[in-house]
């Protein structure tokens, strides 16, 4: 029971450690990730916006003449400039292009790895949004290099118009990513706390768990004690007769334990003794029938003795009788034979 208990809490512990990995990976591998590329999506977007006003701002001067010397610019100094602010822009258009297909692809490898449907709806929504704001952001930079076509055309107003509604997409875009990369905060805060009630609820279940087994081993070890003292002493009790001399009485075999081994060995014992007993009975009962034999031989010889003795005394007076009539006859025999003379 006990063993069976370690088991359940064993594989418990397995599933839900299993369970929190799976969370943790989700969050190390693919939220964190997505949120850093977000991120950086967000700093490069502002990025872009910079060197954006900036080259509006030295476009619209191109189309004047020079500058006054102390301000230090002329037209062709300013072109420069232009052309910096534009190539800057397009270096962060590549680099922001690879950074939303990385971003892409992080989203996509959640939604295949997703442990819950509501990863997966979650994933799916964040790879729907980042889909939109790339391609807002394609158009975003297709009305750039329209801005900036019509500033080296040296067309302010028109360039100046279209500016003003491409910052109103940088705004868009901006919001669209900060939005996201709330959402993506968001739903790994939530990922956290999941992660964090499972542990906590995985180590209630182990407490719990551990508690119960230690209840039940408690019970067990004070149960199998008090068995074996209740037989040790019923055993004690059963030698105390024994070696009383009560070889009558009935021990009981309980189990087959070590304690059960040894009632058995305690009534081998006392089979034994009592076989030993019978013996000997047996032979004082022999003994006893040769003594009473003996004594009637020696009672028997006794009066035999007795008997002769008296014989014997008889033997002897009747001696003394024919002694005395021999003397008397010798003395007759000589009184005749004086008598004579």
């Amino acid at each position: 029971m006990l063993l069976l208990i370690l088991s359940v809490t064993s594989l418990q512990a397995i599933l839900a450690m299993s369970e929190i990995g799976g969370e943790m990976t989700s969050i190390t591998q693919q939220d964190i990730p997505l949120t850093e590329k977000i991120t950086l999506l967000t700093e490069h977007q502002l990025e872009q916006a910079v060197y954006f006003e900036r080259a509006v701002k030295y476009g619209i001067l191109l189309p004047l003449v020079s500058f006054d010397e102390g301000q230090g610019f002329d037209q062709n100094n300013i072109r420069e400039h232009f052309q910096k602010e534009r190539s800057e822009f397009s270096s962060l258009s590549q680099l922001i292009d690879q950074e939303f297909d990385q971003a892409r692809g992080i989203a996509e490898e959640a939604v295949q790895q997703a442990h819950t449907a509501e990863e997966t709806l979650e994933f799916n929504s964040i790879l729907s949004q980042l889909t939109t704001i790339e391609q807002k952001h394609r158009v975003f930079e297709e009305h750039v290099g329209q801005v900036f076509g019509l500033l080296e055309q040296e067309k302010i107003v028109e360039g100046e118009t279209l500016a003003e509604k491409v910052e109103k997409e940088e705004d868009q875009l901006d919001s669209l990513l900060k939005g996201l990369l709330g959402k993506i905060e968001h739903f790994t805060q939530q990922a956290s706390a999941r992660a964090l009630e499972h542990e906590g609820n995985a180590l209630n279940a182990q407490i719990i768990s551990l508690f119960i087994a230690l209840t039940i081993g408690l019970i067990l070890s004070w149960s199998v004690t008090r068995n074996i003292v209740t037989r040790l002493d019923t055993t004690r009790q059963e030698m105390d007769k024994i070696a009383e001399g009560d070889l009558t009485s009935e021990i009981k075999v309980q189990g087959d334990d070590e304690v059960a081994r040894l009632q058995k060995a305690m009534i081998q014992m006392q089979q034994g003794l009592r076989s030993m007993v019978q013996k000997v009975n047996a032979v004082i009962y022999q003994l006893s029938g040769s003594s009473d034999e003996l004594a009637q031989i020696m009672a028997d010889s006794s009066t035999s003795s007795r008997q002769q003795q008296q014989e014997t005394e008889n033997l002897i007076v009747t001696l003394k009788s024919v002694g005395e009539t021999v003397n008397q006859v010798a003395e007759s025999v000589h009184s005749v034979s004086e008598s004579t003379h």
